[in-house]
């Protein structure tokens, strides 16, 4: 996920195939994408309540 406001990209790595999986933070598909969309969900709740 990139930020146009300069902060550092946030990566989801994923793959599906157990034997690939050599990082323990690599992601199923399904799980980069719940978490991509959560990531994604917050930021726009913050621009909609700023504080």
């Amino acid at each position: 996920m990139w930020f146009a406001d300069g902060r550092k990209s946030v990566r989801f790595y994923w793959d599906n195939l157990v034997s690939r999986r050599l990082n323990p933070s690599t992601l199923t598909r399904q799980e980069a994408i719940e978490k991509a969309t959560a990531l994604a969900k917050a930021e726009m709740d913050k621009l909609d309540n700023p504080e």
